[in-house]
């Protein structure tokens, strides 16, 4: 339980640190974002089917490429496009880029890519063996390995595409409704201070509680 609590008031500190040094910016970044924001919710309101197409797109290309930028994409779709349209695109398009990452590692770089074998690659494997796809419902449902990672390291096991892709949508889905609903409190900031409110304090605890509480649970349940 200590770490536990050292974990986590370890995040929320951090947490509350950025979002002082936000408001003593005294709102000049701010003022910018908004300002931008505006023209970009005036362009996706005039052409919502195109904005929506290219976020899919740019979210899917970008973990396709193992680029480690999938959160930051799921938190501004909920600044763009609210939290059920925005959960629906971010989920969608990570589990389709997991995807790709997954067949294109495993038919066409497993060979290249065997011999680069790791320590995090060997503990991932040797807890799949022992687990199955309940450890890779575990490691979508909380940040044991990065995202792009475990897309790798699951082309090196005998899963098929069709359990993957479910277990992956499944688990991604409820951390990247906190993100998503993230995205659309900041889009109801209109002042600096309102960075300290109580929702974003409560969804900062949320982003920090949630995946520490399931790191506690599935680690009971693999030492049984």
């Amino acid at each position: 339980m200590s770490e536990f609590l050292r974990l986590f008031l370890g995040y929320i500190s951090i947490a509350l640190s950025f979002s002082l040094i936000l408001y003593a910016l005294d709102g000049l970044s701010l003022k910018k974002f908004l300002d931008v924001k505006l023209e970009i919710e005036y362009t996706c309101n005039t052409y919502p089917t195109i904005c929506k197409s290219l976020f899919s797109f740019l979210y899917i290309i970008v973990v396709s490429a193992s680029i480690p930028l999938a959160t930051i994409l799921s938190v501004f779709s909920g600044i763009l496009f609210g939290v059920f349209q925005g959960t629906l695109l971010s989920t969608l398009s990570a589990t389709i880029g997991a995807i790709f990452s997954f067949i294109l590692v495993r038919y066409f770089l497993k060979s290249f890519l065997h011999n680069q074998s790791t320590a995090s690659f060997d503990a991932f494997q040797k807890m799949f063996i022992k687990n199955g796809v309940f450890y890779l419902f575990a490691t979508r449902m909380i940040p044991i390995f990065p995202f792009y990672l475990v897309n790798i390291f699951m082309a090196f096991t005998p899963i098929k595409v069709v359990p993957y892709s479910i277990v992956t949508f499944m688990g991604i889905t409820p951390m990247t409704i906190i993100y998503v609903y993230f995205g659309s409190q900041i889009n109801k900031i209109s002042h600096i201070s309102e960075i300290l409110s109580p929702q974003i304090l409560i969804i900062f605890c949320l982003i920090g509680l949630t995946p520490l509480i399931l790191r506690f649970v599935f680690n009971y349940f693999f030492k049984k």
